[in-house]
């Protein structure tokens, strides 16, 4: 990853990382994200919706990334 990527909170990284993994043309919802974080950082006997913690976060990480223009942001298939 390149220097910048260093600086950027965990979950905009978690963030790049789920779209770097995806095909061209493919997207990912904010909640698929927050999934992913849940899972990762979750323990034993959390709740099996901890992942709604996240999603408040990883929407302004995901706004944060699209005006540093590293991400695009589609709503309903508008950009």
């Amino acid at each position: 990853m390149e220097d910048k990527a260093r600086c950027l909170d965990p979950i905009a990284l978690t963030i790049l990382e789920i779209l770097e993994g995806l095909r061209e043309g493919r997207t990912c919802a904010p909640n698929d994200v927050a999934q992913l974080l849940a899972e990762r950082r979750g323990k034993a006997g959390d709740p099996p919706d901890l992942w709604r913690r996240y999603l408040q976060t990883v929407s302004a990480q995901a706004c944060f990334l699209a005006r540093a223009g590293r991400i695009a942001i589609f709503r309903r298939g508008v950009r």
